[in-house]
């Protein structure tokens, strides 16, 4: 049985939003990393999960957002969804070290983290200037 990523609540995950925040026509995908508050599946039996959580990179600022997300598919890294009322899509996947380097643009001294646990401890630090309970 091929293993899929499930949303849980109190984790770090990556955020893209396709498009982003734009204006004029681009196209410029959007990239954060988000702080999952709640999951809760809407139990339609059409994938339909309302999802809490901390928009971390937001431009006006930290933001806690509350939204409905239709997933369309899911992979063990990765689950790819539809955002309720908007043109949009989203991909919220495992948060890693490298995902920090590439769509952050800080570098993280840490190179090596098996299990995950240093880059949310790293991020609680970052974002909380501690671990949240």
């Amino acid at each position: 049985m091929t293993r899929r990523l499930t949303l849980e609540r109190d984790r770090w995950y990556g955020w893209q939003m396709l498009p982003g925040y734009c204006s004029g026509g681009e196209y410029r995908p959007y990239f954060s990393p988000i702080y999952m508050q709640e999951v809760e599946p809407l139990k339609s039996g059409k994938g339909w999960l309302r999802l809490r959580f901390i928009n971390a990179g937001y431009a006006a600022g930290v933001k806690d957002f509350s939204l409905d997300l239709r997933v369309l598919d899911r992979k063990e890294a990765f689950l790819v969804g539809r955002l309720e009322d908007a043109d949009r899509s989203a991909i919220i996947s495992a948060i890693d070290f490298q995902w920090i380097r590439s769509f952050m643009g800080v570098s993280p001294t840490s190179q090596s983290d098996p299990d995950g646990s240093a880059c949310q401890t790293y991020l609680n630090q970052w974002y909380f200037r501690t671990t949240p309970m």
